[in-house]
């Protein structure tokens, strides 16, 4: 959880002031699955990250859901970042199906370094790639 909150931090910094985890939602008063749901749903943009360390299932969970039919038209705005560590990946086999059947973008990082610059790339190319529809909403 620290990582994602330097990750998510790291991306304030940078100026996607929006940029926040599921669990910063003070207004939840859902689970943690339903509150997860509704912001891959929500969401602009979605990164998942998967690291070597720490627990997964909440992850793999949000990855599934993603995959699946019903968000088949978020697959092009979700990147999932992949902890390669003594060439093995930190997305387990099964998710590692879910992420090619669904061709959900997948970026492969080693250090938190790697993981930043990643994160600040693909915000950059998705800023890009939606441009004149964000440019159409109203500022908050």
């Amino acid at each position: 959880m620290k990582l994602l909150e330097r990750m998510r931090d790291f991306l304030q910094s940078e100026g996607y002031d929006r940029a926040c985890l599921v669990k910063d939602d003070p207004a939840a008063v859902v689970g943690p699955l339903e509150a997860s749901k509704r912001y891959l749903e929500n969401s602009d943009v979605n990164f998942l990250i998967f690291t070597r360390g720490g627990k997964r299932l909440g992850v793999t969970r949000e990855l599934a859901h993603v995959a699946g039919a019903t968000m088949r038209d978020k697959v092009a705005d979700c990147v999932v970042f992949d902890q390669l560590v003594d060439g093995d990946n930190s997305v387990s086999d099964l998710s590692m199906c879910d992420l090619h059947n669904a061709q959900i973008t997948h970026y492969v990082f080693h250090t938190e370094l790697d993981l930043r610059d990643g994160l600040l790339s693909r915000s950059q190319d998705y800023v890009l790639s939606k441009h004149d529809l964000l440019a159409k909403r109203p500022s908050i």
